[in-house]
């Protein structure tokens, strides 16, 4: 019994390494599809070979090796196609717009060699221990108990009301990606039996390409975290929370004003960015990355950059992978502080065309764990939250002018160097409460929410003109015209400014703001015509 007992072990550990070793293959086709592995998922795939291992019927092994495959396979082509990962609402198109799909699909046959490949290891073994005795456990109803296990997530799918949860991971693998994506679908299309996942139809943008020059131009682009304007000097906070960035005022080089954000999630936020998306319910174009910048960034030569301080779970997942060159998160780096990013900017060759996101922790929750201990200028009682949350909170403010004028400092040194063209721009990914009206945090529907600052600074070119600016897609529209490309969008009327709340479709609600009124809250004053 003991030595069965091993030996059922030993197998299952071979078929958890099997189920995983299909990614890796597929990675050496495409490098840019992402990988990886944590403790946590090891082990659950563990106990899960476990149970595939102790199938006694051999019709049911062979549908769940087969089901499995299918997971892999899935995900590999849906990379190899669109070069994204499947997500929640792709399920949903794959069944409405199957024909167009079957159509596209047949017609380009050479991609599914790379999928078919990959998945092979999975398929052989299924033959092996069907094929042979491994003298392992066998059990009478381990595949019923397999497929009533997989309920659990469409059912969790069902109870939950965030999707993001279901988003996949750019560090995990097919199998997981695959099945939360499905799941998702099964639960809220057939469980629930509504159409709650149903894809609201924008006209499609048209993407322009300009003829403006971008030889030699390095764009820096800071995505910062919680960060609101209202907390900073710069902006006419009465503490001196940005010294730094005070000192550039006078700079014909620097230009800063008041706008706000697209969503108050930061998830939700650098999806929308990145694509440049206006509309929460616009999920379609967000999918399709016809405008996302560093598609548009690649199409044009530049090599592109997002290294990222924060967790895989709370980075956007339609940040277009395929079309970064240099990826990064917080697990690549030694400390929880921004100014690891330094150096990874010191270290790239201004001397051609890069697109390059900075995206920083600090300042989120808590505060005082994302900056070191020498910035601690302004005093909190830490007894009394409201006072903890401010002080620390001024703190972060005080860390991010440091790391952004050393942003600075670096871009114009190497472009004065290598005589190129430079930009730096500075936005976060959504404001932040910080005791406003009682209010902490910023996933609330609020105007005070999504106040945040843009800031630029030019070396060996002139400002762009951000004097009707009001928002997150404003900006997003100018980093694709320096990129090369002019984005028209059919569905704005140019008196309308949306916010999106936490989920990428719009449904845990939006804002929808007349931009005169948006100009008037953040300014004061009516809009200049």
């Amino acid at each position: 019994m003991l030595k069965k007992f091993v030996n059922h072990l030993f197998w299952s550990f071979i078929l958890c390494i099997v189920f995983l070793v299909p990614d890796h293959i597929y990675h050496l086709f495409n490098k840019h599809y992402p990988i990886g592995l944590t403790l946590k998922f090891f082990l659950i795939m563990y106990a899960v070979s476990f149970l595939i291992l102790s199938i006694k019927n051999k019709k049911a092994s062979y549908v769940v090796f087969i089901f499995v495959m299918l997971l892999q396979f899935a995900q590999f082509l849906n990379f190899n196609f669109f070069g994204n990962l499947i997500y929640p609402y792709d399920v949903k198109l794959l069944f409405s717009d199957f024909d167009e799909i079957f159509l596209t699909l047949s017609s380009n046959l050479h991609i599914f060699t790379a999928p078919l490949i990959s998945i092979l290891p999975v398929a052989l073994f299924m033959v092996f221990i069907n094929k042979n005795e491994l003298n392992v456990f066998k059990f009478e109803y381990s595949h019923i108990l397999f497929f009533v296990l997989l309920l659990i997530l469409p059912i969790k799918a069902y109870l939950s009301h965030n999707i993001l949860n279901f988003f996949p991971s750019v560090k995990s693998y097919s199998i997981k990606n695959t099945l939360y994506a499905l799941s998702y679908f099964l639960g809220k299309g057939v469980f629930e039996n509504s159409d709650n996942i149903a894809v609201k139809k924008f006209k499609p943008y048209i993407v322009k390409e300009l003829n403006n020059s971008t030889d030699k131009l390095n764009i820096v682009y800071v995505m910062g975290e919680s960060c609101n304007y209202k907390y900073m000097s710069l902006f006419g906070y009465d503490k001196n929370t940005t010294p730094l960035l005070d000192s550039l005022r006078n700079d014909k080089n620097f230009e800063y004003k008041k706008i706000i954000s697209i969503a108050t999630n930061t998830r939700v936020s650098l999806s929308m960015f990145f694509n440049v998306i206006r509309e929460p319910q616009n999920y379609l174009q967000l999918v399709s990355r016809k405008s996302n910048l560093f598609n548009l960034a690649k199409k044009h030569g530049f090599k592109t950059y997002f290294l990222s301080k924060q967790k895989d779970k709370v980075i956007s997942n339609f940040l277009s992978v395929n079309d970064i060159d240099v990826y990064k998160n917080v697990y690549d780096y030694p400390t929880n502080y921004d100014t690891d990013l330094l150096k990874d900017l010191e270290k790239i060759d201004f001397d051609g065309k890069n697109f390059i996101v900075l995206h920083q922790r600090s300042s989120h929750t808590p505060y005082n764990k994302y900056y070191p201990k020498s910035f601690e200028k302004f005093h909190y009682d830490k007894n009394n939250y409201a006072d903890y949350m401010k002080g620390t909170y001024l703190n972060s403010m005080l860390f991010t002018d440091y790391f952004l004028y050393n942003v600075i400092k670096i871009m114009k040194e190497k472009a004065l160097k290598t005589h190129t063209k430079a930009i730096f721009i500075f936005t976060p990914d959504h404001g932040e409460l910080v005791g406003d009206n009682g209010k902490y945090g910023h996933v609330a529907l609020d105007i005070n929410c999504v106040k945040i600052p843009l800031i630029i600074y030019t070396v060996n070119m002139s400002k762009p003109d951000i004097s009707r600016f009001l928002s997150h897609y404003d900006v997003g529209k100018m980093v694709a015209k320096m990129l090369g490309f002019k984005i028209i969008n059919p569905n704005d009327d140019n008196k309308t400014i949306y916010v999106n709340g936490v989920d990428i479709a719009g449904r845990a609600g939006f804002m929808k703001l007349e931009r005169d009124k948006v100009y008037k809250e953040l300014y004061g004053k009516d809009i200049k015509n």
